[in-house]
């Protein structure tokens, strides 16, 4: 498995800047489809735990295959491992490489849709600092692209302060308890009845 394998699967051509490029690819992103999900549990979940480990850290070596990296561990982990707290084993490694892309800013060399997939490890973080780096990052980015992709961007953003706002509120994820075999509170109790509680 190379770099180029799992950019050409997940992010295709990136001839525009708009995050709704294509609706193939939406439908990888942001869809919940168990062919999806049993391809990338054959294909590249078995690569998973090598990343983790450190196996794949030369993918650093350029932004474009870092961000690759980030996707195998950051997006396909929850793909592959859906509804198991398997989904999030990989969170903490995903979310390293991410921030030293944004140390360096070598996440502005970046296409905007690149860009989105490193600042979402962040987005994924229960560390509110996190949280608000995600936030600013992901306005700054729906500032940089053109005026025809900047409404899909402020989508990307708007979901950032939301995820932002549950944290800095219940210091967690509340849906991910049921997962982890956490204890949920009387007041994420509540809240995971409402709508738009869960991502």
């Amino acid at each position: 498995m190379t770099p180029q394998d799992v950019r050409n699967y997940w992010l295709g051509e990136l001839s525009s800047d708009s995050p709704n490029a294509t609706k193939s690819q939406m439908g990888l992103w942001y869809g919940k489809d168990e062919s999806v999900d049993r391809h990338i549990r054959e294909t590249f979940a078995p690569h998973i735990p090598a990343a983790i480990a450190g196996e794949f850290d030369h993918w650093q070596e350029s932004p474009q295959s870092a961000v690759a990296l980030i996707i195998l561990m950051d997006q396909f982990s929850r793909n592959a491992f859906r509804d198991s707290p398997q989904m999030y084993a990989a969170d903490p490694k995903a979310l390293s490489v991410s921030l030293a892309l944004i140390k360096t800013r070598a996440d502005k060399s970046l296409h905007p849709i690149e860009r989105m997939f490193v600042y979402l490890p962040l987005e994924h973080s229960e560390e509110v600092a996190h949280q608000e780096h995600c936030v600013a990052l992901a306005k700054e980015l729906a500032d940089d692209v053109s005026d025809e992709a900047r409404e899909g961007y402020l989508g990307f953003a708007n979901y950032a302060v939301k995820h932002h706002e549950i944290v800095a509120r219940f210091g967690r994820f509340p849906h991910r308890n049921a997962i982890l075999g956490r204890t949920n509170t009387e007041e994420e109790a509540a809240f995971l009845t409402q709508p738009g509680s869960s991502f």
